[in-house]
C-alpha cells in the first residue's frame, strides 16, 4: 500500500522482532529473528500531495525533485512574519495508536538557497503528531530545529499515554519562524509498538550542528 522506501531510516536503526522465550525442554537453539524493514511499521500515507499548507495567499508550489524520497516537494516561501503559526502544514495521519505505543515521525525538509547562493538554513518552530482539535493533544513533538540546504529528516518521537482512533491523529509543522524558503517533502509516521527502546530512536542535530 505504501510506495515510499524507508532506506534512510533503515540506515539509522534496525527493528528486531521480540525474542521468543526458551523452552525448558532441550531443543535446538532457534535462529535469531530477522530484522524487520522499517516499511513494516509505516502507518500513514506520507505522500506530499496529502499536505495542506495554510497561510499562503496563492498556496505552495508543487515541484518534482529527484533528491527526496517520493520525488515531490512543496515549496513554501515565508515572507516577513512575527507569528510562527502564520504559515504551516497539516497532514492527516489516519493512524490508530494505543497506550504505550512508541511513535516516530520523520519529515523530509530542506532550506532553499537564495538565487546564486549555495548555502541556506531554515528554522522549524514546531513539528508534531497530535490529537486534532485538542489544545494540548501532542503525542510526539520537536521544536526549534534548523535544517540546511540538503534534504534531511526532522524527527519527533513519543510514547502514547492513551488510545487514539485513526481519525483523531494529524501531523503538523510550523514554518514561519522567520523569512525563509522551505521545501517540504513526505511525512512518514511509524508505530513501533509498546516496549521499543526509545534510546535507539534517531534524534535531530543541535541547531549549531545542523548540516548546511
Amino acid at each position: 500500500m505504501h510506495k515510499l522506501p524507508c532506506a534512510a531510516l533503515a540506515a539509522v536503526f534496525t527493528v528486531h522482532a521480540p525474542a521468543v522465550a526458551m523452552s525448558q525442554t532441550a531443543e535446538p537453539a532457534a535462529a535469531a529473528p530477522a530484522p524487520r524493514p522499517m516499511s513494516d511499521f509505516l502507518v500513514n500515507r506520507p505522500h506530499v500531495p496529502n499536505w495542506t499548507i495554510w497561510g499562503l495567499p496563492n498556496g505552495p508550489e508543487l515541484r518534482n525533485d529527484p533528491g527526496v524520497t517520493g520525488g515531490q516537494a512543496l515549496r513554501v516561501v515565508v515572507p516577513g512574519q512575527v507569528d510562527p503559526w502564520a504559515i504551516g502544514g497539516v497532514m492527516p495521519a489516519n493512524a490508530e495508536i494505543r497506550t504505550g505505543d512508541v511513535v516516530l515521525l520523520a519529515v523530509w525538509l530542506r532550506a532553499v538557497p537564495a538565487e546564486g547562493a549555495g548555502e541556506a538554513s531554515a528554522r522549524i518552530s514546531l513539528l508534531k503528531l497530535e490529537q486534532k482539535d485538542v489544545p494540548d493533544g501532542t503525542i510526539a513533538g520537536a521544536s526549534d530545529v534548523e535544517v540546511g540546504a540538503r534534504w534531511q529528516m526532522v524527527y519527533a518521537s513519543g510514547v502514547a499515554t492513551k488510545d487514539y482512533a485513526a481519525d483523531q491523529t494529524v501531523i503538523a509543522v510550523l514554518l514561519a519562524a522567520r523569512p525563509q524558503t522551505i521545501d517540504v517533502g513526505p511525512a512518514l509516521l511509524f508505530n513501533l509498538g509498546p516496549g521499543f527502546d526509545t534510546a535507539r530512536l534517531p534524534r535531530n542535530l543541535p541547531r549549531s550542528s545542523a548540516a548546511p
